[in-house]
């Protein structure tokens, strides 16, 4: 077997990363069109992320933030998103390294990333013969007191997207 000189993981990674913050800057320039909201689950723990200690006690490990009708403050930066959010009426300002980023979602039209820094490339895409075959994302259900909630059933949910290249290679 060839060693993977190339990293594609990494550029995989970099190149979700990059259609996150593009996102993000549309939304910090914009704001969002029409039902689109996106459901953002980070790891608390990496280097960068700013939060309130009372939301990282709650929080220890992975917190999945919703950008939805309360935000404000939107910055986007090449490296990473700030903003606030509203937690049980309370506005916390958040900071948040892309590379953080553990899943993104926008379920008003069924769309998922899998943002996971070590996963192998073949659990982002498949590159075998199997037909191509679309599958909804389930939206996650978020506390209605709160903004945030972390799910790890959410996470592996929408890491199960797979995408095969076969319809695409010229024969």
């Amino acid at each position: 077997m060839t060693a993977d000189q190339f990293d594609y993981a990494a550029r995989m990674q970099g190149a979700l990363l990059g259609i996150v913050r593009d996102l993000l800057k549309d939304v910090a320039t914009d704001g969002l069109p029409g039902d689109h909201h996106f459901y953002l689950t980070f790891d608390t723990n990496h280097d960068g992320v700013v939060m309130p200690t009372h939301l990282k006690e709650r929080h220890p490990s992975s917190m999945t933030i919703v950008i939805q009708h309360q935000y404000w403050d939107l910055i986007v930066t090449d490296e990473l998103f700030s903003l606030q959010l509203s937690f049980n009426g309370r506005q916390e300002s958040l900071t948040i390294p892309y590379a953080a980023l553990t899943s993104f979602v926008d379920p008003s039209v069924q769309f998922g990333l899998p943002l996971q820094e070590n996963a192998p490339i073949k659990d982002i895409v498949d590159v075998s013969t199997a037909p191509i075959k679309a599958e909804p994302v389930d939206e996650p259900q978020v506390e209605e007191e709160t903004v945030a909630e972390a799910d790890e059933e959410e996470e592996e949910a929408v890491t199960d997207n797979v995408i095969t290249l076969d319809r695409f290679r010229k024969t």
